[in-house]
């Protein structure tokens, strides 16, 4: 009896963990899943494919910071039946439009979709297990996570071998469909009882004192702008391997290297991690890739670059992920206290993603070209750089400094008098 209710057991867990892994992985699937067919795209529909990317990424930034509130009050599921039905609405539509306008539009309403998926689960996890337990399953889920960019651009380019690029978003509405199947089979982890009314304006105010946070923001801009070089690499890549005789279906064993290295790198981050700081480490990984996206940009500007000089550089690059989003995320969740967290989490979320619109439009302006890739990466490489030397906050100008002034006088002086009115009601 006991074996069979600690088997049941084991089932549920695994049933749960597979589920929010698929949740977790959703941002990854939707965007890697369609890159082999992007080249193909931009001729059917007469223009920039790599809109649809940034369009995606957009949805899903914005998407993280209000999806949050509502599980809250809501609970998670119903919030992510709700947001799993906007996904397959809008990979239906992607599917059916006819020009890049229409499929960009429709892209961001999948995104919203879409970015329910991590947040509840963030939250399913919380929810269900406490921190020691709840690390050991976010370690579990990113284990797990990492087979979807390895397999999504290979899937992705054998599904379109066989037929049109309009197949895959169905393939992804179908995936929706599986998911809502799939949460069928979790409890509510959220019971009625303790479940918060949140009011919107009460959410989004909370993020104020965060965004004034200097040593918060500098991480969180610092991690920003890395993914908005990586998501320049992940929309010009398709392109510019192309020019190499890269086919769609074999790009996708070139990208799958890179997640090689970010599995790679997070193993050595945990060795790293018992002999330096996170600070150190994270310092180091910012110089190596701002090295490398230098020589990559003064490799492809002078037209001396290779593939392989091309992919040697991405991959230290790309690897580089493995560290620089622990240490990064880490460094900033510090900065705030524990009742900032969540808000803090998702000004991260938000700007990991927001990253790829500029990487979009720049590209799409001066074209899928590996010198106008190598540049991107290396300009917000180096931003990220000076977000960690920058140490120190800018000093405000004088005019805010009297104001400032001011309102730490008649702060001071309604504190200096009521003692005194106090003392005054008492005699």
């Amino acid at each position: 009896m006991q074996e069979k209710v600690y088997q049941q057991k084991t089932n549920n867990e695994l049933i749960l963990v597979l589920v929010l892994s698929a949740l977790m992985a959703f941002a990854s699937l939707s965007t890697d899943f369609y890159l082999p067919a992007l080249p193909l795209m931009s001729e059917s529909l007469f223009g920039n494919a790599e809109l649809t990317v940034g369009g995606f990424l957009f949805g899903y930034a914005l998407g993280q910071l209000f999806w949050g509130g509502i599980s809250d009050k809501f609970g998670r599921k119903p919030p992510l039946f709700f947001a799993l039905f906007i996904f397959i609405i809008g990979s239906v539509a992607c599917a059916e439009s006819q020009s890049i306008s229409e499929i960009v539009s429709w892209r961001v309403v999948q995104a919203i979709g879409a970015s329910c998926a991590p947040v509840t689960a963030r939250a399913i996890v919380r929810d269900l297990f406490d921190k020691q337990a709840a690390a050991t399953v976010f370690s579990t889920l990113t284990m797990i996570m990492t087979i979807v960019p390895i397999t999504a651009p290979l899937i992705g380019g054998w599904i379109l071998h066989l037929t049109v690029w309009n197949s895959l978003f169905m393939f992804l509405a179908l995936i929706g469909f599986v998911m809502i199947f799939s949460i069928c089979f979790i409890t509510e982890s959220l019971p009625q009882e303790i479940r918060t009314p949140v009011k919107f304006s009460r959410t989004f105010s909370s993020y104020k004192p965060l965004l004034l946070n200097y040593n918060f923001m500098r991480y969180a801009f610092c991690f920003g702008f890395y993914y908005t070089g990586i998501f320049a690499f992940i929309i010009a890549s398709p392109f510019v391997y192309k020019t190499f005789g890269i086919d769609a279906q074999h790009y996708g064993y070139l990208f799958a290297l890179n997640i090689f290295g970010v599995m790679a790198m997070s193993a050595l981050n945990k060795q790293l991690l018992k002999v330096l700081n996170t600070q150190q480490i994270l310092t180091t990984a910012i110089i190596t890739i701002s090295v490398a996206a230098v020589i990559l940009a003064i490799g492809t500007l002078r037209n001396f670059a290779g593939l392989w000089f091309i992919v040697g550089l991405i991959f230290i690059i790309f690897s580089a992920n493995g560290v620089i989003a622990a240490c990064c995320t880490a460094n900033a969740l510090h900065q705030v206290s524990p009742q900032q967290a969540g808000s803090a989490s998702a000004i991260l979320g938000a700007l990991q993603y927001v990253g790829g619109v500029p990487a979009s439009l720049c590209l799409t302006l001066f074209g899928n070209s590996a010198a106008a890739m190598g540049v991107l990466i290396c300009l917000f490489s180096l931003l990220s750089l000076f977000c960690i030397l920058k140490q120190t906050a800018p000093k405000m100008p004088k005019i805010f400094k009297k104001k400032t002034n001011k309102k730490e006088n008649n702060g001071e002086n309604k504190t200096e008098n009521k003692p005194e009115n106090n003392e005054h009601i008492k005699a």
